[in-house]
């Protein structure tokens, strides 16, 4: 982008990765989720938000080192890093897996995921006393609204 000598064309592709990093994020975390066992889950969260959250400090004190020693070596190399592994991944055998498993959740995900969506009165993945228990809870949630 230090070549490109419009602001507008930077900006429209600055938008774009911006998009598509959002939208990557939000696949991967629901992915992750998803597969991941209830017992392990809130450590795989911790992993994954110290990975794309707690190494921004480091990635800004390299960048930091590198622009006072020369600016356009810094976006030269970033935009080439963007490229080549955007390139690398693109033609990875794995992505075709991790599509298709996006898309085939096992049915006990399913059901953590359609207990969300579905009502629970009628939700066949909630055990009996666990529907007991959220039926109590409601039951009292609209007497506290209630008053």
């Amino acid at each position: 982008m230090c070549w490109i000598p419009s602001t507008w064309i930077d900006f429209g592709l600055l938008l774009l990765l911006g998009l598509g990093n959002g939208y990557f994020a939000i696949v991967l975390f629901t992915w992750m989720q998803t597969r991941a066992p209830n017992e392990m889950l809130r450590w795989m969260m911790s992993i994954l938000m110290f990975s794309s959250t707690g190494l921004v400090p480091v990635s800004q004190a390299i960048s930091g080192a590198v622009s006072k020693w020369n600016l356009t070596l810094l976006f030269a190399s970033a935009g080439e890093l963007v490229l080549l592994v955007t390139l690398w991944t693109a033609f990875q055998p794995a992505l075709t897996t991790f599509s298709e498993n996006l898309t085939a959740a096992p049915s006990e995900v399913r059901c953590r995921i359609s207990s969300n969506l579905k009502d629970w009165r009628t939700n066949t993945c909630f055990s009996s006393s666990k529907r007991a228990a959220t039926q109590k809870w409601y039951k009292n949630l609209k007497q506290r609204q209630s008053r």
